[in-house]
């Protein structure tokens, strides 16, 4: 169960799209919703801080900063009639590595992206990767575009690991929010096509555990291209979100290996949801 959402923010266009978006996801999980925004300083200011020396110019800026936030969390609270917190975290230690430290059970970490510009400016490079990397809660990154709204079919990349059939489980608050059809997509390596029976075979060992099994579908991919291919798998089924687990040692895990991993990002127009065991 989804209890909290976080939601990294740096009040530019990318970020408060993500914000609206965890904020309407908030409502429909019942969630909390909590926003943070991190200053990266140096070690040194750091411990000037920590001696009572901070610089004025940083505590100035740390005022106007937590006064915004404030003005969301109360405006956000207003609109969406939901719990929304906030947090600004002043640190010499990275954004990713910091935004992982709040991320929990039992939390869902919202992210913003503007795709082809990479990431927005509050994640330039590739802290992006980072978090969902080392996060030890589910990430769900939302192109800049994308609007919030119903999530009426889910694509799940599926492969052979043991750990795959089970990882749905994750997504009982976007079954039980939206009741979504549900497609399992199969993800091989081109030249390494599995034996049709041995397909269906997989098919049997899912099937058994979903409970709406009218909503359920299986489809294969073989490719040496994964961003493309499943991005056009993506565009022609219609879905509405892409599931895909973290823990893979199989071909999946090439998903979240840059280029492959920036090059999906950058073109995709649908939410990417990366679940951690």
């Amino acid at each position: 169960m989804i209890k909290k959402i976080i939601c990294p923010t740096d009040f530019s266009s990318v970020a408060n799209n993500a914000v609206e978006y965890a904020a309407k996801l908030s409502q429909v999980f019942n969630a909390e919703l909590m926003l943070v925004h991190i200053q990266v300083i140096s070690p040194l200011q750091e411990v000037g801080i920590m001696l009572g020396m901070g610089n004025s110019n940083l505590r100035n800026d740390s005022r106007i900063v937590a006064d915004r936030l404030k003005e969301m969390s109360a405006e956000i609270n207003k609109m969406f009639k939901i719990s929304c917190s906030y947090e600004l975290d002043i640190t010499s230690i990275s954004m990713a590595e910091m935004i992982t430290t709040i991320g929990f059970e039992q939390s869902m970490i919202v992210m913003g992206t503007n795709g082809s510009d990479n990431l927005y400016q509050y994640f330039f490079g590739t802290n992006t990767y980072l978090v969902i990397k080392k996060a030890q809660c589910n990430v769900l990154v939302v192109p800049e575009k994308v609007d919030y709204g119903i999530i009426k079919k889910i694509v799940f990349l599926w492969d052979r690991d043991a750990k795959t059939k089970y990882s749905f489980f994750l997504l009982n608050d976007f079954f039980k929010g939206f009741n979504p059809q549900l497609m399992f997509l199969f993800v091989g390596d081109k030249g390494k096509k599995i034996e049709a029976d041995v397909f269906e075979d997989l098919q049997r060992e899912i099937i058994p555990i979903i409970d709406n099994k009218d909503e359920i579908s299986f489809d294969q991919v073989y490719t040496d291209n994964l961003a493309t291919t499943i991005n056009e798998r993506m565009v022609s089924s219609g879905a509405d979100l892409l599931v895909m687990n973290y823990h893979q040692t199989s071909l999946l895990k090439d998903v979240f290996d840059a280029p492959v991993s920036r090059d999906l990002i950058d073109i995709a127009q649908y939410p990417i949801l990366v679940l951690h065991n």
